[in-house]
């Protein structure tokens, strides 16, 4: 509404806003791309009702979950009478690109734990305000109590050599028939910034043309 009119008022549940104007107005028309993350089930279920593009993130969305997640959005995108488009997926998975898989597993590791704690303190935090939200916190507290970095590197970090890379980008790729692949190359933040620049330099040369 605020980017196809030149002004417009808006009363909804908790916000009401009256006869304003957005701009600059959008290049694109009607209005630029949307794409919506998506880590629950109900988000899975209400951006497939509604055909948006979606993407969702590995650090808080482990495979197992996101697989039941890409087939709800797929059943609620058909149910609503909306085709997969071919920009239709994205997703974010940390990655890095070592020179064996051990050393790219043990790089990131400090990163990935530090990343964790700091969400549990947060986590820890929350106010009571919250209670609609407390069921998701709640699992995820309990992810990241029984987080072992082993299946870590299964189910939602990609840290290998370029080979195993390119094998794990692939078949995320193909399972879930994705547009784009957002990679994290710091998870934690932890690495220096000459490490980070090397392993993206591997992504760009190795890894990237093959995905």
């Amino acid at each position: 509404l605020a980017w196809t009119t030149e002004r417009f008022s808006y009363t909804g549940q908790f916000y009401r806003v009256e006869n304003l104007a957005v701009v600059p107005k959008p290049v694109q028309q009607p209005h630029p791309p949307i794409r919506v993350g998506v880590h629950t089930t109900e988000s899975f279920a209400h951006i497939g009702d509604l055909g948006l593009p979606m993407y969702s993130g590995t650090t808080t969305t482990p495979m197992p979950q996101l697989r039941e997640g890409m087939e709800l959005y797929r059943t609620h995108l058909r149910a609503g009478g909306h085709h997969w488009r071919k920009d239709q997926a994205a997703l974010m998975m940390p990655l890095y690109v070592g020179s064996t898989s051990a050393a790219a597993r043990e790089a990131m590791r400090p990163g990935v734990e530090k990343f964790y704690r700091n969400l549990l303190t947060i986590l820890s935090h929350l106010p009571k305000t919250y209670a609609d939200h407390l069921p998701r916190l709640r699992n995820l507290q309990q992810m990241v109590d029984d987080l072992p970095f082993e299946r870590f590197c299964e189910q939602q970090g990609v840290f290998g050599d370029a080979h195993e890379c390119i094998d794990r980008l692939q078949a995320v790729r193909d399972e879930f028939d994705l547009c784009q692949i957002i990679c994290w190359f710091d998870q934690g933040c932890m690495l220096p910034v000459e490490e980070v620049k090397r392993t993206m330099a591997r992504f760009a040369a190795q890894v990237m043309p093959k995905v």
